[in-house]
């Protein structure tokens, strides 16, 4: 996953994975690493309770805000031979202590059905992104989310029929974005979780291939050929971040993965 940085240390996330046989694993533990910037000094390591599906931990990094530093986490199994992968068994988001290494609290969604959680801070809140699995009627629906430093939720937003893969909340000064699996793009009020505006750019998107800046926003998304295998073109485009006009757009054409 990718390095998160403060003044003085360097935070890294890490994940293990238990090989049962040559086909079939689960991600055991894990474990949040603080080492000093000057020196590579490790001043602490906390066991998590589960561990990242290593495909997604680069999307779904940790985050600071204030004093602390905001994880997400899930774990997964896999078995080869029955063509299974599941994650989301312990879909949990910790505030750590950026001094100590102590947990000051999680929010805990394990084996509910929710996804691995994606977080984004603006110093003040906390803004996170769930997806919530239906396993009876085959539905999901994405939820986003603004919490306080003492776990207080301010508000919560609800798409039905839809879900975030790994895609972390962006911000500017009053809206949150958001992109679902389906290739909408979400504007939220960061006050009170109202919807501003939302559009529809791509047929598919996922993954990390998303940001904001100087009131734009940088997308990428596809259209398949055949999926999950083939991807027929990839678009990217730029929108107003006021209201979700596209300022302009370009195609990349052949089956390339766009990350922003």
């Amino acid at each position: 996953g990718s390095l998160v940085l403060s003044k003085e240390y360097i935070f890294c996330q890490t994940f293990y994975a238990d090989y049962i046989d040559e086909s079939h694993w689960e991600s055991e533990e894990g474990e949040i690493i603080c080492i000093d910037k000057e020196t590579g000094y490790e001043f602490w390591e906390t066991e998590l309770n589960s561990s990242q599906d290593n495909i997604s931990m680069y999307d779904s990094p940790p985050c600071l805000i204030g004093d602390y530093i905001i994880v997400p986490n899930d774990s997964a199994e896999c078995n080869i031979d029955k063509g299974l992968q599941i994650s989301g068994m312990d879909a949990i988001l910790y505030l750590i202590s950026q001094e100590s290494g102590l947990t000051k609290w999680k929010i805990d969604n394990s084996y509910n059905n929710y996804s691995l959680p994606s977080a984004s801070s603006d110093n003040k809140n906390i803004y996170v992104s769930w997806t919530y699995f239906d396993t009876d009627k085959n539905t999901a629906d994405m939820y986003v989310e603004s919490y306080s430093l003492d776990k207080k939720r301010n508000w919560s937003f609800k798409q039905s029929n839809c879900s975030n893969f790994h895609c972390s909340p962006m911000q500017d000064e009053n809206s949150i974005y958001i992109r679902s699996r389906n290739g909408y793009i979400y504007s939220i009020n960061k006050s009170n979780g109202k919807l501003n505006w939302r559009k529809n750019c791509f047929e598919c998107a996922d993954g990390s291939a998303m940001c904001i800046t100087n009131g734009y926003i940088i997308c990428a998304g596809y259209e398949w050929e055949e999926i999950p295998f083939m991807k027929n073109k990839t678009f990217i485009k730029i929108l107003n971040a006021e209201d979700g006009k596209v300022a302009w757009e370009d195609t990349i054409n052949n089956d390339r993965v766009v990350q922003i």
